[in-house]
């Protein structure tokens, strides 16, 4: 855990230095410096978080490091900020301003030189103190060299191999096998002597081997075996003696221990020669390393055989080379069903054409490897649904890095980050450290919730407590966060969670702990305040500590949960949260956001869906479109501006807007929402065609609400919806002519509810048997006039999940639908 915060200290510079590179012109050496300093010191911290428990004296030295891994991250941010701002702008007017910001930024570019070398300085006086105090015994260099010797021999021994390993899930190969049993068991060609069997890594070359090792007629045929891995580093007297150890009886191995090199070539061949052995050399690497075992291995005057595999095809050749070959598609997809149904295999698969599309693309995708084939079997084996096939089928390439343990990239190309934040949540639930509740017919995200069982919950907030990750004030209840030891209490971790609740004449005590908590700490990153009571919203003056925002402008993360700002707000001192990240305001209740949140340019996350009770509204400043980096925004729905409507023009790396009202929000600039996946929106209840063509330009849209419009089907002559759509939901919609025969020509919905929807007609009718090819979940919902209903047989052949929900008029369930295996 100590680790983490020099890798965020160390992404920030890697960031700056690629694409912050002309602002740091000047000082770039004396950065890559410290991001030296810091990789050596990340070293030593991945011991700590094994030996931090037991010595007092390493977890201070890991506090002080984690003080200047984030001093590294703040002075960098604060420069890279600064400069950027200054540089922003076009025009004669701000030509002159930037002419006059030189020497400025030449100032700041001096002082941030100036402290990223302290900063070296107390790196290297810090590394001088552990040495000497004997916290590690060697260098850095050493101790990274060190970690670097125990991971390769680690890795050695997983790259060993074992002749009586038995591959369960095998496919193909049967020539390979019956050719080679038979040139090894052929004592009359003498070409057949040494066998080199090449190729790729993961082609199945050891896999082929061992199952020829322990075929029936080569088991009868030879009267010794040995097998032996051999890797890239290796001793050729400990292999010499390995094999000969395997070929003697029971009664002559003693004497090898003792035998040098040139005895153990001796004997071998010997032995050899008498004994029709045969010997597997496993994974051999070079020419050089078989010419110096060659010796010892007989080949024309004695019935012995020798099988090696290779991927060096040069090496293979020096004796009889057979080259493997890859898996046809037909065989590599038997293989991902054996890998990922398992047990199911045959029931589950063979009648899902879907599965088997993307199966075999998969298998394209795996080069027709059996080892990525298998690999990706594992991934998929305990994932049901196509969704999320279609996931690990995206990212091929990203599932394939992590099974090989690689930390660097947790994302792939095609991967968001809610994508790779669900892989790690799937990841801790097959641990069984969270549970989670699942809605699989969601497509913004398949996780309607997690939580951890009390015990878990403890011990996560013991452990952060311990290494100082994580801070927790809990007020519920009457408790006083003061009944820890004083040094724990004010400890300076880089996260606070702080629970209120009203206690009458405590609430000053309260304010008080608060306040000396968060004082205390000038490097906190995250902080979330939450004022709820079991699920209600209590009525909590606003801490006096958090007036003054300024006091915390290195926070990431600034979370209130039902809070009432009572005239407070954010609004002194707003501007100082440069770093900020994510700042929700969710169920609290404050009438407006300061103009300042528009200098917010590193914020991606914004909330202001205030609490329910809040009937006026909330004034929002027509300045978000300036937060160029903002990806997640949720209004208010009733939220207004003060001069005409808010603008969103430029806002292009927006993924969600939640809350979207026609005549509140710049329509016109949603077609430049290139990237927004996810949309809530609010209509008039008079308009009568809402001019949707505006999401046709967003290509990524795959989540669409719509709520308090009226739809006149008849009038409408081109698509009022885009064809990318995947979960469509109306909300308190009046519609006149025949919705479901415009809705199912959606040939990518997966998803659709309709909500106290108003039907002219009174009658739904989905009569095409084309209709709806990909809809897994239909909710009816207050659909209260809807009397008949009629579906084609063959409509909606993917549909598991049916509700409907106070519709009373409907009498029975269509005929096309009873026969279906709706879950």
């Amino acid at each position: 855990m100590a680790s983490e915060v020099v890798s965020i200290a160390l992404g920030t510079v890697r960031d700056l230095l690629i694409e912050k590179a002309k602002f740091l012109s000047g000082v770039s050496d004396k950065v890559k410096e410290v991001q030296t300093e810091l990789i050596r010191m990340q070293c030593f911290l991945k011991d700590a978080d094994r030996r931090q428990l037991k010595e007092e004296t390493v977890r201070n030295y890991v506090r002080e490091i984690r003080r200047l891994a984030y001093r590294t991250e703040n002075v960098l941010d604060e420069f890279a900020i600064e400069v950027e701002s200054r540089r922003e702008g076009r025009g004669i007017g701000k030509a002159i301003k930037r002419s006059a910001c030189i020497l400025c930024e030449g100032r700041a570019l001096h002082k941030v030189g100036s402290e990223i070398a302290n900063i070296k300085a107390n790196i290297n006086s810090l590394t001088t103190s552990l040495q000497n105090s004997g916290v590690i015994e060697m260098s850095i260099e050493g101790q990274s060299s060190s970690n670097a010797m125990i991971l390769e021999q680690n890795q050695q021994r997983l790259r060993q191999t074992y002749p009586h390993q038995v591959e369960e899930y095998f496919v193909g190969m049967k020539d390979d096998i019956r050719q080679l049993v038979s040139f090894i068991t052929d004592e009359e060609t003498r070409s057949h002597r040494v066998i080199s069997i090449y190729g790729m890594g993961g082609l199945g070359k050891t896999t082929l081997v061992r199952k020829i090792y322990n075929h029936v007629d080569v088991q009868r045929a030879f009267k010794a075996f040995a097998w032996f891995s051999v890797t890239q580093q290796y001793n050729t007297r400990s292999a010499l003696r390995n094999v000969l150890k395997q070929l003697l009886p029971e009664q002559r191995k003693d004497s090898v221990e003792r035998m040098e090199e040139r005895e153990l070539v001796v004997e071998l061949y010997k032995f050899q020669k008498e004994t029709k052995c045969l010997v597997v050399l496993d994974d051999l690497w070079e020419i050089e390393d078989w010419k110096c075992l060659s010796p010892a291995f007989p080949f024309a005057e004695a019935n012995s055989k020798i099988l090696i595999t290779t991927r060096n095809q040069k090496l293979a050749e020096v004796e009889f080379p057979y080259a493997l070959k890859f898996l046809n598609e037909d065989e590599g997809w038997e293989l991902l069903q054996k890998r990922a149904f398992a047990k199911r295999y045959a029931k589950d698969s063979e009648n899902d054409p879907k599965l088997e599309a993307i199966g075999r693309e998969i298998v394209r995708k795996c080069g027709k490897l059996p080892l990525a084939i298998s690999v990706l079997g594992g991934v998929l084996s305990p994932k049901n649904s196509l969704h999320e096939w279609e996931t690990v089928n995206k990212d091929v390439d990203s599932y394939l890095r992590m099974s090989e343990g690689s930390e660097e990239d947790h994302q792939g190309r095609e991967e968001t980050l809610t994508d790779v934040a669900e892989r790690y949540l799937y990841e801790m639930a097959s641990r069984s450290m969270v549970q989670v509740n699942l809605d699989k017919f969601s497509t913004n995200t398949r996780v309607k919730s997690c939580y951890l069982h009390d015990l878990m919950r403890d011990f996560c907030l013991a452990r952060g407590k311990e290494v100082e990750f994580l801070k927790l004030l809990d007020f519920r209840g009457g408790k006083d966060p003061l009944s820890d030891s004083s040094t724990e209490s004010f400890s300076t971790p880089a996260r606070c969670s702080i629970h209120m609740e009203r206690s009458g004449s405590d609430l000053d005590h309260n304010d008080s702990v608060t306040s000396m908590a968060l004082e205390a700490n000038g490097q906190l990153r995250s902080l979330r305040i939450s004022a709820s009571s079991g699920g209600r919203w209590v009525d909590i003056s606003f801490p006096r500590v958090l007036c003054d925002s300024s006091k915390f402008k290195y926070l990431r993360v600034l979370k209130f949960e039902a809070y009432d700002f009572k005239g407070y707000g954010l609004r002194r001192g707003m501007k100082n949260l440069i770093h900020l990240r994510f700042l929700s305001l969710k169920d609290s209740k404050f009438d407006k956001l300061p103009s300042s949140i528009g200098q917010l340019q590193y914020l991606q996350t914004l909330d202001i869906r205030a609490h329910f009770t809040n009937l006026v509204g909330i004034e929002v400043p027509n300045v978000l479109w300036k937060l160029k980096r903002l990806k997640h925004l949720y209004l208010y729905y009733n939220h207004r501006t003060r001069k005409g409507i808010l603008s969103f023009f430029g806002s292009s790396k927006l993924k969600t807007l939640i809350g979207f009202h026609k005549d509140k929000d710049d329509f016109k600039d949603v077609s430049g929402l290139s990237n927004l996946r996810q949309s809530f929106t609010s209509l008039k209840e008079e308009d009568a065609i809402f001019p949707f063509k505006v999401f046709f330009a967003c290509l990524n849209l795959h989540q669409l609400s719509v709520s308090s419009g009226k739809f006149e089907f008849q009038k409408v002559e081109s698509p009022l919806f885009p064809s990318n759509l995947i979960e469509l939901s109306l909300y308190h919609c009046a519609t006149e002519g025949d919705l479901m025969d415009y809705l199912e020509k959606l040939s990518n919905l997966k998803k659709l509810s309709l909500h106290d929807v108003d039907l002219v007609d009174r009658i739904m009718l989905i009569c095409d048997a084309n209709a709806f090819p990909k809809l897994l979940s239909l909710d009816l919902h207050c659909v209260s006039k809807l009397e008949s209903w009629v579906v084609a047989q063959e409509s909606m052949p993917n549909l598991s999940d049916l509700t409907i929900d106070r519709c009373f008029k409907i009498e029975m369930i269509p005929d096309g639908l009873r026969c279906r295996p709706i879950m």
